[in-house]
């Protein structure tokens, strides 16, 4: 078996680090190669991994002026990139990391970066920052394996160990991988997925024509059509109050769900489940059950 469940881009640590116009390496590739929309007017580029070379390469391309790529000590950039970016005129500064950034008035956004190298300390203006640090590939399926979570002091890094022999990981080695905390969801959602088409899916109730007969003004309670009311009147609704106190009243209930659960250990086995309890239960009595 291989996996290969692609990568999440890892934020490099440093004072404010959450400024705005503080960007991952694949958003701004994402911005330029696919709605040709440079983010900003002058960039800073931390290139860690080839993601974040890649993306000064696509900035110097589109015209957007680069005021220097940083290339931390432990960065696993080829050869032959460097040379590339070198070829390109772009400033390099090696063996550096970013320190601190500052905002604009009210931290609006992002307006330079104190860059530290061996050549010392230097304060860089600009007015967005690419980030291309490292990435953590999607580990939750070797996780189900059987595979393992360690921690490597040299790299800070949380290798996956015992890896099924049968499983083999596409890209990077299993001691390269980094993880964070296993939590829903594992990538952002779109708003556009979130938001959804706009469908309709009505359901009716074996009482629905009762309803309309006698008036009812139907409205939407989750996917079912349930009546708020009968007749248009001003006080239609004091009136159906008042019915059902001084005489009586009958609701359809039958939108809600049903389990029958039987066996001697039924009360038991739904105490396992609801927080109320069922086992002592009294035969012929019943208990309302709140499935919120």
């Amino acid at each position: 078996m291989v996996i290969a469940a692609g990568t999440q881009d890892q934020p490099l640590v440093f004072r404010n680090n959450d400024l705005p116009n503080i960007v991952m390496a694949s958003a701004v590739q994402r911005l330029l190669r696919h709605d040709g929309v440079p983010p900003g007017s002058r960039a800073v580029i931390f290139a860690g991994i080839p993601h974040g070379a890649a993306a000064a390469l696509d900035l110097d391309d589109a015209g957007v002026p680069v005021a220097v790529v940083v290339i931390p000590q432990a960065a696993r950039l080829p050869e032959a990139m460097v040379s590339e970016l070198r070829a390109e005129g772009l400033r390099i500064v090696e063996g550096a990391t970013i320190a601190v950034a500052q905002g604009t008035r009210g931290n609006r956004r992002v307006k330079s970066l104190r860059v530290e190298s061996p050549a010392g300390p230097e304060l860089l203006d600009c007015d967005f920052a690419l980030i291309g640090a490292d990435t953590t590939p999607g580990y939750q399926l070797r996780r189900h394996a059987g595979a393992k979570l360690g921690f490597d002091e040299e790299s800070q890094s949380f290798p996956l160990t015992g890896l099924p022999a049968s499983m083999h990981l596409a890209g990077r080695s299993v001691a390269q991988i980094g993880v964070t905390t296993s939590r829903l969801p594992f990538g952002p959602e779109k708003l556009g997925l979130l938001a959804g088409p706009r469908q309709s899916h009505d359901r009716l109730t074996p009482m629905d024509g009762w309803h309309r007969a006698a008036g009812a003004k139907m409205i939407p309670a989750a996917l079912w059509w349930r009546p708020l009311c009968y007749g248009d009147s001003a006080g239609v609704v004091a009136d159906g109050v008042r019915l059902v106190r001084e005489g009586g009243g009958m609701l359809d209930v039958s939108t809600l769900g049903k389990l029958a659960v039987r066996g001697p250990d039924a009360g038991a086995f739904l105490d396992r489940i609801y927080t109320m309890a069922h086992e002592n239960q009294p035969v012929g009595r019943a208990a309302l059950l709140n499935e919120a």
